[in-house]
């Protein structure tokens, strides 16, 4: 069974509601074609991070189109400053490649192993505005459309440490 064959059943196990959109590829947000979605949708992107000792790592969830506030994120978090993550690092904590990051992936790293626990979740409080979310699962072909506070039922689910910010 692949990653999204596996987030659905355990979507369904959840008794979340959920619908799933096909598109072309996405691999940035540049080239998503947002009038392939409902304007009553908001449509998110994923960022994983990690502070310069690389020490600790954070997964952000926030809207397509915002620019995340690396400096702010870093002050609130304690942090000098912030970084992206690399390949080796996203595989051994969230059990994916680079082009698959989406706060789905708790449900499939739990797979593989513990390490996505020791991950910081960060929610955009402007996610939580919204009505309808939408995040691939694991596949940028698909996108999974929720209601907002699914983000924060699956972080419940599995005992993440997360915040909910204004970024």
């Amino acid at each position: 069974m692949d990653n999204k064959e596996y987030i659905y059943d355990k979507l369904n196990e959840m008794d979340i509601e959920y619908s799933v959109i096909n598109h072309k590829a996405i691999f940035s947000e540049s080239e998503t074609d947002l009038k392939e979605f409902d304007n009553s949708i908001m449509i998110g992107k994923n960022l994983f991070l990690r502070n310069d000792k690389k020490t600790k790592y954070y997964l952000v969830n926030l809207p397509l189109m915002k620019k995340a506030n690396l400096l702010k994120l870093a002050g609130f978090l304690g942090e000098k400053r912030l970084s992206f993550a690399n390949e080796k690092e996203l595989d051994e904590y969230l059990a994916i490649t680079p082009g698959s990051v989406s706060y789905l992936n708790v449900i499939t790293a739990e797979k593989v192993s513990d390490n996505f626990k020791k991950v910081i979740y960060i929610i955009d409080k402007e996610l939580l505005d919204a009505s309808k979310i939408g995040f691939h699962p694991s596949d940028n072909t698909k996108t999974v459309v929720t209601n907002s506070n699914v983000i924060m039922k699956i972080y419940d689910k599995y005992n993440l440490k997360y915040y909910i910010l204004d970024l």
